[in-house]
C-alpha cells in the first residue's frame, strides 16, 4: 500500500479469490476512513484478468505504478511480472505491461517489491529449481529526454539522463536510427554528465531521430553492458 500525499490516506491492494470477480485470484483495493479504518474493498478490473493475478505492489513513493504477478494471456509462461501506470492517485490504471523477457522466463516469477525510490525491483523465481524460489534484483535503467521536440540543422538542444547510479562522470552510449531506418546504430561516448549541450551540423539528415537504447558506464572505454530500451525521438528540420 501507500499513503497519498498531502494526505493521512491509506490504500492498500491485496488478491482475492472472492466470488464477485473476473478470474481465478483478482487484485482488490481499500482506503482507510477518517478514523482510520478499512473502506470495504472493491475490485480493481483494469488490473484482474480471467488468470490468477497475485502479489500486488504499489510504488510507496508516489503510488503511480503497481507491479504484480500474473498467469494471464500474453506472458512467457507460470507467472510473469507485469506493471501499471497511472498520471495520478485518483486516474484509472492503464493496462498491465508485460516486463519482457530480461525480466521472466518460462518459470514462475512471483512476490515484486519495489524500492523507495522506485528505482529496484526485488522478486522470487524457481528459475533454477523449479521447487525452490531463489531472491533476485534488477536496477531500472537510465532514460533520455530532449528539452525541444523539433530541431533545425545547425542548431542545437540538450539530451538530460535520469536514473540510478549516474552523475557528471558517467558516459552514455546511445543506440539510435536514422529517419526511416530500422537499423540500429550506436554512438559510444555520446555524452559525459546527466545534461549537455548538442550541436546538430547543418548537413544532418532532416527528418525524425530515434534513441531506442541507453548504456551508462563510468570507464570511457567501457562497453560490457547492455543497452536499457528507452523511447524518444527528434525532428531534424
Amino acid at each position: 500500500g501507500f499513503e497519498k500525499e498531502g494526505t493521512d490516506i491509506l490504500t492498500l491492494f491485496f488478491t482475492s479469490n472472492r466470488p464477485d470477480g473476473v478470474g481465478g485470484y483478482d487484485i482488490y483495493t481499500t482506503t482507510t476512513a477518517a478514523d482510520g479504518t478499512l473502506l470495504p474493498a472493491a475490485l480493481v478490473p483494469e488490473l484482474s484478468s480471467a488468470g490468477d493475478d497475485q502479489f500486488p505492489t504499489v510504488s510507496r513513493k508516489d503510488g503511480l505504478e503497481l507491479y504484480q504477478s500474473s498467469n494471464r494471456s500474453g506472458g512467457f509462461g507460470g507467472f510473469d511480472l507485469w506493471v501499471s501506470r497511472r498520471s495520478n492517485t485518483d486516474a484509472p490504471w492503464a493496462a498491465p505491461e508485460n516486463l519482457g523477457a530480461t525480466i521472466n522466463t518460462t518459470a514462475t516469477e512471483q512476490r515484486p517489491s519495489l524500492s523507495w525510490d522506485g528505482t529496484t525491483l526485488f522478486f522470487a523465481s524457481n528459475r533454477v529449481d523449479p521447487n525452490d524460489l531463489n531472491l533476485y534484483d534488477t536496477t531500472r535503467g537510465p532514460t533520455v529526454t530532449f528539452d525541444t521536440a523539433t530541431i533545425l540543422a545547425g542548431g542545437s538542444f540538450t539530451a538530460m539522463f535520469t536514473g540510478a547510479n549516474i552523475g557528471s562522470t558517467t558516459y552514455f552510449d546511445v543506440r539510435f536510427r536514422r529517419p526511416g531506418s530500422q537499423v540500429d546504430e550506436i554512438a559510444a561516448n555520446c555524452q559525459q554528465g546527466t545534461s549537455a549541450r548538442h550541436t546538430v551540423p547543418s548537413s544532418t539528415e532532416k527528418g525524425t531521430w530515434s534513441v531506442t537504447g541507453v548504456r551508462a558506464h563510468q570507464d570511457i572505454a567501457d562497453r560490457s553492458g547492455t543497452f536499457a530500451r528507452v523511447s524518444a525521438s527528434v525532428n531534424v528540420q
